[in-house]
């Protein structure tokens, strides 16, 4: 599963990544009700983009590519920074990403693409702190449909890990 994961997350990002990068990119899996989304936000030499990726089950699957506020962007890189994420970071244990009860979120840096290095968190959704949520809810603001990123499963069903 993980690998299928990372192998469309590399083939939906190609077209991003080919720009000349600082090294920089933030980015978002998850499910709720709208559908199975996966953002990624990339910091080109001069600006920022986006790239958007919905699927839903009465739809075509929709891909946007975007310019992103530069500004939204920094403002993202450093708070995202000061989040605790290390309980969170994906072990190579970890079978099922279950987008539908988790964010999937990715941190990448480095210098050239090839030098390139990502960490990924599985973060419980209804385990998240507020700090995350507001991180998570900022990166996707005007990207995602309305609701989302929001639940599949209500934190009450006992579905989160």
């Amino acid at each position: 599963m993980k690998r299928v994961f990372f192998l469309l997350l590399f083939m939906f990002t190609g077209h991003a990544l080919a720009e000349t990068i600082d090294g920089r990119t933030l980015g978002l899996t998850t499910q709720d009700k709208n559908g199975f989304h996966m953002v990624l936000v990339v910091a080109s030499a001069k600006a920022a983009s986006s790239s958007v990726l919905s699927v839903t089950s009465d739809k075509p699957a929709r891909k946007i590519h975007a310019n992103y506020p530069r500004e939204r962007f920094e403002k993202l890189w450093r708070s995202v920074n000061t989040l605790d994420l290390s309980p969170y970071k994906l072990s190579k244990e970890t079978k099922d990403l279950g987008p539908a009860d988790n964010y999937i979120v990715t941190v990448g840096f480095g210098g050239r693409m090839d030098d390139l290095v990502s960490m990924t968190y599985l973060i419980p959704k209804c385990k998240a702190s507020p700090e995350i949520q507001a991180f998570v809810n900022k990166l996707v603001a005007g990207l995602l449909p309305v609701g989302s990123p929001g639940l599949l499963h209500s934190c009450a069903a006992g579905k989160q890990s």
